[in-house]
């Protein structure tokens, strides 16, 4: 991580949720990238009726920083646009800690671009993937999928971003 661009933010909301900045792209993303974690964060888990009181860190972050974690953690070169890791902390904290989610700003947009959809709405959708598998959700067979990606469906209705599996609807509601 560049110590120039390091940037940590911890709102004062409920849930809890640490970000923490290192790439400079992710400024120009979105001006308030900040309220948008935090919104689809408190969708997420009013969603999933997990309360309030839980802590999660978001990391923003670059290709780079990203492949290098795809390579410790699930021995896979090259980057990925998001990873979630999982608290194995069994304490019952308060706020409980679920984890941390990590985000990839070049793997992100070149998705947005090659699929034509906003480059928010992207970033939402993964977001929300992300902190669905701090919560124990998986893919890894076709029945958790289908779950998975059911609870994605409905969690970005209420944030109004489109059906991400149905490509027609999202080609017409982005912001190209």
């Amino acid at each position: 991580m560049t110590q120039l661009m390091l940037r940590k933010t911890m709102l004062n909301t409920q849930p809890k949720v640490a970000i923490l900045i290192d790439c400079e792209g992710w400024r120009n993303f979105s001006s308030s990238i900040c309220e948008t974690i935090n919104d689809v964060v408190k969708a997420t888990l009013d969603y999933t009726e997990k309360g309030p009181n839980i802590e999660v860190s978001i990391l923003l972050t670059d290709d780079t920083s990203v492949s290098r974690l795809n390579k410790t953690w699930r021995g896979v070169i090259g980057p990925t646009n998001v990873l979630s890791f999982p608290s194995d902390s069994e304490h019952s904290t308060c706020p409980k800690i679920i984890g941390d989610v990590v985000f990839a700003l070049q793997t992100i947009q070149a998705e947005a671009l090659s699929c034509e959809i906003s480059e928010l709405d992207h970033f939402k959708h993964l977001l929300v993937h992300g902190v669905l598998h701090l919560l124990g959700h998986d893919h890894e067979n076709q029945r958790e999928a289908q779950i998975m990606e059911s609870l994605e469906v409905c969690i970005l209705t209420t944030l109004g971003v489109s059906d991400p599996y149905n490509i027609s609807e999202i080609k017409a509601g982005s912001d190209k």
